[in-house]
């Protein structure tokens, strides 16, 4: 889905009774529903009862919440719980897991017993082409799934025809999985709907009027200290930053890059016959790394031969990949600045790893616009280049970044030197990404999306992005065109990347 803003979900608090809890009907709790015994049991895996506002009239009139045991999770941050008790709570929360949710958008919020796990947001004004409602949904019920949800709440914003079938396949998908579906709600024009219920009591085709005013999530958030997410930053925004990062060369410039490039490609080759492949990556790695530590310490790489080398480098996978794993929040602005000086002044061949490397120091810093202009820079150098379009694959799904925050230690278990087997990815990891007997990976939250494996198969139930077998090979690489030849730049993938 396509990610504004992904956010982690706020920590429980202790207090006994925390938690998203269904609104008691006028019936002293007990209701109907399609898919809910009378006392509001799930009569089959994937369905539970859905929220709904109480109207019991309090002593002043105006519908107050009834008191029931709280059943639903809260909205966690921190060591902090927002109480969601309804529909009205829902959406009042939204700005607090993904910043103002795009309309005509998706929501969807994984849940995994009493936590709110991560959200999902998709902007329905960018919906990939040729991709039905049905797969998208699909996508993003099964990664739920597999890092352990139990269950889910979907938010649909704008007119039914637009996020019904959306919504339909959110909880198609999730009764597949065995998942309780908490509640989809549509939400539009003030009002909402329950698209699990359609009893007139409860739910009368008219909706609800959503007054988030009456909801007590904002009180709780300031008496937390929960702030709402940073709003959400359109694409154009991105295409702007991106202009003053990364400033154009002119000609004299670019022409003198063009001739240091031909040198280091020369001295690369030399290097190569005389000490090895994996000695080149050894050191590309080295000073790939450095250049990382300079632009943090400000004393960030502008001299062109050094540029041309970090260029090159990052060609070759296993030195690349050592780079991103090791990308986190702390140093993506750094980062950022390093990749978009490098991808600015290389020749244009060789953008596409410096651009991907830039989109991800984006996504760790919440730049969904800017990311994606980055990766708009890698894929018109290289359209097939394998880490963008699963980086961009990433950003569509909304994968929360959180989860590769906490998992990308574990993903440098393999030395950067070390030879990729043929036909395989060139780096693989025992505990992320699926193995060679395809088993499914059920860390795709956690993964590094995009690594540029090139090795996808749309078909492979383990491949969350749907990628396909790109392998990501450029057209305009600046090295000469036998594959055997490992200086110049070897396609999208680095020299051990199999034709």
């Amino acid at each position: 889905m396509d990610a504004e803003q992904p956010r982690s979900a706020p920590e429980p608090s202790s207090r006994p009774g925390d938690g998203l809890a269904p609104e008691a009907p006028d019936d002293g709790g007990r209701s109907t529903h399609p898919d809910t015994t009378a006392d509001g049991r799930p009569t089959s895996p994937g369905a539970a009862a859905p929220l709904r506002e109480s109207t019991t009239d309090g002593p002043t009139g105006p519908p107050e919440r009834a008191a029931v045991p709280a059943q639903r999770p809260p909205v966690e941050n921190g060591s902090t719980a927002l109480t969601l008790g309804t529909p009205t709570d829902v959406v009042a929360a939204l700005p607090y897991l993904v910043g103002e949710p795009p309309d005509p958008g998706i929501v969807v919020v994984a849940l995994r017993g009493t936590r709110a796990r991560a959200a999902f947001v998709a902007d329905l004004a960018r919906v990939p082409a040729g991709q039905t409602p049905l797969e998208r949904s699909r996508t993003v019920v099964r990664l739920a799934a597999e890092e352990g949800s139990t269950g889910l709440v979907a938010v649909g914003l704008g007119p039914v025809e637009v996020v019904g079938p959306y919504l339909d396949g959110v909880v198609g998908a999730a009764r597949e999985h065995r998942l309780d579906v908490h509640d989809a709600l549509r939400v539009a024009q003030d009002r909402y709907w329950s698209h699990l219920c359609h009893t007139p009591g409860c739910c009368p085709p008219e909706g609800h009027v959503l007054d988030t005013g009456r909801s007590t999530v904002p009180a709780q958030a300031v008496l937390m200290g929960i702030a709402p997410a940073e709003p959400v930053r359109r694409p154009g925004e991105g295409w702007a930053r991106l202009r003053a990062l990364m400033p154009e060369p002119d000609d004299a410039a670019a022409a003198v890059m063009e001739g240091v490039t031909a040198t280091v490609e020369q001295q690369a080759r030399r290097m190569a016959a005389e000490v090895g492949e994996a000695a080149l990556v050894r050191r590309g790695t080295t000073e790939l790394l450095a250049a990382v530590r300079r632009e943090k310490e400000g004393r960030g790489v502008t001299g062109e031969d050094e540029l041309a080398w970090l260029g090159l480098h990052l060609t070759r996978v296993g030195a690349r990949d050592q780079v991103w794993a090791r990308l986190t929040r702390e140093d993506a602005a750094a980062q950022q600045r390093l990749w978009a000086r490098l991808t600015g002044r290389v020749c244009p061949r060789y953008r596409p790893a410096p651009a991907a490397l830039l989109a991800v120091a984006a996504w760790q810093l919440d730049d969904e616009p800017l990311a994606r202009a980055a990766l708009d820079v890698a894929l018109a150098a290289d359209p097939g280049y394998g880490m963008a379009v699963l980086m961009r694959r990433a950003l569509d799904l909304g994968l929360p970044v959180q989860r590769w925050r906490a998992h990308a230690p574990t993903w440098l278990d393999r030395p950067p030197d070390a030879p990729d087997p043929p036909g395989s990815a060139p780096v693989s990891a025992s505990s992320s990404c699926s193995d060679t007997s395809g088993t499914s990976r059920s860390s795709a939250t956690a993964d590094p999306p995009g690594r540029g494996s090139g090795s996808s198969d749309p078909s492979d139930p383990s491949d969350p992005f749907g990628s396909g077998g790109s392998s990501g090979r450029s057209s305009g690489s600046c090295a000469p065109s036998d594959p055997s030849d490992p200086s110049g730049p070897p396609g999208a993938l680095g020299a051990s990347e199999p034709p």
